[in-house]
């Protein structure tokens, strides 16, 4: 008899714990079904980049390192209703920067590329094509790679990215909850109607390409360096001096130099010959006189 008491305890114990569990389980799941769900993208959004006219793909922009870039960042609706604003995203990599600058932009840091989300309130029409009107893209000022750099751009409805927490919940949604964030100290970012060439391709991602100007890397000029014999000092470069040369005063008077060259070769054969004619003189005479006396 104990023994049947002891089994239906147990089974009201166990009836009640289900019942107990089953009461707090209900309500966490009433809350999670709850809870509202991500909507999903329904604008359809074309992303616009300027275009080469003599090759229709994508230009490309030649920019100096630190220098803005004149990029063109475009948008189309390509639906079959008005767009109630816009969020632009994008990732400047390698060499490109985003100057933090606008307002109503949300700035971050994923690695060494610079990201950015940007909110537009306007409406876009049906078929309507815009772009942003402001310098959004620069250069590093230290860029020293000479390839192609590249931004990656895309744009979403203002509806989707509320229902993703607006700006800040799409930073955390891209490099994780709690990364740093902030708005730019600058204007507002301007989003204008413009006439644009669609691409062939009409999604809502595109891409800006840049070549950076590098300055060519100067050549070190040589400099010549004094000859240093081994163990001795540099060895002076002889320097040649003018050398005067002394005149001999006229008339051989003391403290001239000797008469040299052309003048005394002439003073000498003269004085020769004054000697021969003297001496024919003498025999001349000696002769005449002893014949007069024989």
């Amino acid at each position: 008899m104990s023994t049947t008491r002891s089994r239906r305890l147990s089974v009201r114990l166990g009836l009640g714990a289900a019942v107990l569990m089953a009461a707090v389980v209900t309500p966490t799941v009433a809350f999670a079904g709850s809870a509202a769900a991500p909507a999903p993208e329904t604008a359809t959004l074309v992303a616009v980049a300027e275009l080469n006219e003599a090759t229709g793909s994508n230009k490309r922009y030649r920019v100096d390192p630190g220098q803005p870039v004149p990029a063109l960042f475009g948008v189309a609706n390509g639906g079959e209703a008005a767009v109630d604003g816009v969020v632009l995203h994008i990732r400047a990599l390698g060499d490109l920067r985003l100057p933090r600058d606008f307002d109503n932009c949300r700035y971050y840091k994923e690695g060494t590329a610079d990201g950015a989300f940007c909110q537009f309130d306007q409406d876009l029409t049906v078929g309507g094509t815009y772009a942003v009107a402001d310098g959004l893209l620069a250069t590093a000022p230290g860029a020293r790679d000479d390839k192609v750099q590249v931004a990656v751009f895309r744009w979403w409805s203002r509806a989707w990215a509320d229902s993703r927490g607006g700006l800040e919940g799409l930073v955390a949604q891209q490099v994780g909850a709690g990364a740093p964030s902030a708005l730019g100290t600058g204007d507002t970012l301007a989003l204008e109607s413009r006439p644009l060439t669609l691409p062939a391709l009409k999604r809502p991602i595109n891409f800006v390409y840049v070549d950076v100007n590098v300055p060519p890397t100067p050549t070190p000029t040589p400099t010549a360096a004094p000859t240093t014999p081994p163990g001795g000092q540099p060895t002076p470069t002889a320097t040649p001096t003018a050398t005067a040369t002394a005149t001999a005063p006229r008339g051989g008077t003391a403290g001239g130099l000797p008469v040299t060259g052309t003048n005394t070769g002439a003073i000498l054969g003269f004085g020769g010959a004054l000697l021969l004619l003297g001496g024919a003189g003498f025999l001349l005479a000696r002769r005449r006189s002893t014949r007069f006396v024989a």
